[in-house]
């Protein structure tokens, strides 16, 4: 009788193994994936679970890395030894769960940004499985140091000069550079140069205008704007202004000689001769 029992559980597990499968099932995701550095946002995986099946195990990832695994039979989170793990807090769980959920806090650019997945794996003798995964990308906004200077440093009336307008942060993804010349916008003559800065995150930049002033421009407002690039609400545009100090020849005052005197006249004065 022994070994008669003995060759039925055997052979029973033989088939199990045999015939074991694991089958996939849909998982729904929602979540804020585009995310300012700093803030936080909480990426939740959605399933209906197979008849007579229970919730066996929850991962979530970050990239190839396990950031945070549950399971059955009480679903207490185990965080495990990763960059997030401190910043990461997982929903509670029970067997009938049908959903999952992380919130991630204090969003670090760039080491946050990444790709997150969910994996959810139900059980009795068939195993089966859902994943869905999240995008998660990072903006920050502008800055406002903006600053314009001048080459040569005193500029001539009708000589080529530069203003270069150099911003520290232009937020992520980097802004646009403009130019207006009192209120209307310059579309030709200046270039942009974008470089990441030592965060990592955030870009500064830098453009060139040419210019080649008149006596007239004396005075006259040049404002460069960085335009934010993203859609984001509460992101607005900054600029820098920079008044032109052109230097140009002042006509010789003319004067006028008589028999009886000579005179100065001032520019623009008006002079009457008497014949």
């Amino acid at each position: 009788m022994g070994d008669k029992l003995h060759n039925i559980v055997r052979a029973l597990w033989i088939y199990l193994v045999c015939w074991h499968q694991v089958l996939s099932f849909d998982v729904t995701k929602s979540g804020q994936t585009y995310v300012q550095a700093g803030s936080q946002t909480t990426l939740t995986c959605q399933w209906t679970p197979p008849a007579g099946l229970v919730l066996l195990r929850v991962k979530w990832r970050q990239g190839s890395t396990v950031i945070v695994t549950a399971i059955i039979p009480s679903y207490t989170p185990l965080y495990h030894d990763t960059s997030i793990k401190d910043r990461v807090a997982l929903g509670t769980l029970t067997s009938t769960s049908t959903s999952t959920s992380i919130t991630l806090t204090g969003l670090q650019c760039p080491g946050d940004i990444a790709e997150y997945s969910c994996e959810v794996l139900t059980t009795s003798i068939v195993d089966d499985i859902g994943t869905a995964s999240f995008n998660v990308s990072l903006f920050d906004f502008l800055g406002y140091n903006i600053t314009i200077t001048s080459s040569p440093s005193q500029i001539q009336a009708d000589q080529n000069a530069f203003l270069t307008c150099t911003a520290s942060n232009i937020g992520r993804p980097p802004g646009v550079m403009k130019w207006y010349k009192a209120d209307q916008e310059i579309t030709t003559g200046f270039t942009q140069q974008t470089n990441i800065n030592s965060d990592g995150c955030t870009y500064n930049g830098v453009s060139i205008l040419s210019i080649t002033p008149t006596s007239l421009d004396d005075g006259v407002m040049f404002n460069c704007a960085v335009e934010p690039n993203s859609t984001v609400i509460g992101d607005s545009s900054k600029q820098g202004r920079y008044t032109l100090d052109v230097r140009y020849p002042v006509p010789e005052v003319p004067t006028v000689t008589s028999s009886t005197g000579t005179w100065t006249v001032d520019q623009g004065a008006t002079f009457t001769l008497n014949f």
